[in-house]
């Protein structure tokens, strides 16, 4: 995922679309919301709200894992960075 400090945008796509699953769409989800802040906390500000949008879009944000708390996280995050 990181090549001299940055991340590979193909593989972190790659690392985060896993498919099948309830297991799998969890791992897609925590996969998402923490390339989230992981650019966040780098200044790459236009990543950070792509993948954390997509954290909060995603199957399990929206279905089985509606209730988890850090689906929770990553929705009260995109309202306060005023992201959606």
């Amino acid at each position: 995922l990181r090549h001299a400090g940055h991340i590979d945008d193909n593989a972190a796509t790659a690392a985060a679309a896993v498919g099948g699953g309830n297991s799998n769409i969890s791992d897609e989800f925590y996969s998402l919301f923490y390339l989230g802040l992981y650019c966040e906390i780098r200044g790459e500000m236009s990543k950070a709200e792509m993948y954390m949008k997509m954290a909060q879009r995603s199957r399990y944000a929206t279905g089985v894992g509606s209730g988890d708390y850090m689906s929770a996280c990553a929705r009260v995050h995109c309202q306060l960075r005023g992201w959606v």
